[in-house]
């Protein structure tokens, strides 16, 4: 099996603008640590790029990727590229605080179930008028 790339939480994650956002690069079925670890945003790499309030740090396993105060800029692919194994994606959306709240992964489930409630009141709506 060949050594591969992962990040954990979905191929999606969406973040609220201001927020910290910490990707982690876990390499799987490998058989040393990866000499090196290369992020990338969109195409661009931004291992040493300190205009992005971004921080990279090396693990065991892998590599943790930083964002400090994102803004709707930082949106876009991520991905993490270790030497001698398959790269993983993520795709970031920044978002506003006027978002729905179940779009925001790191969100909790109170906000997710005022979402849901919303959502719900707006589909039934129709509904109660057609019976007045």
């Amino acid at each position: 099996t060949e050594a591969s790339a992962e990040i954990p939480g979905g191929a999606e994650r969406y973040v609220e603008e201001g927020s910290s956002v910490v990707l982690n690069c876990t390499l799987r079925h490998h058989t040393q640590p990866p000499l090196y670890v290369f992020w990338y945003h969109n195409r661009t790499m931004i291992n040493f790029d300190t205009n992005r309030q971004v921080s990279v740090h090396k693990t065991k396993d892998g590599s943790v990727l930083t964002l400090e105060g994102v803004v709707r800029s930082h949106s876009g692919n991520y991905t993490c590229v270790p030497a001698n194994a398959i790269p993983a994606s993520i795709t970031l959306h920044i978002i506003d605080g006027e978002a729905p709240a179940a779009m925001q992964v790191s969100g909790g489930s109170e906000r997710r179930a005022k979402w849901l409630l919303m959502l719900l009141l707006t589909l039934v709506s129709p509904f109660c008028h057609h019976l007045s």
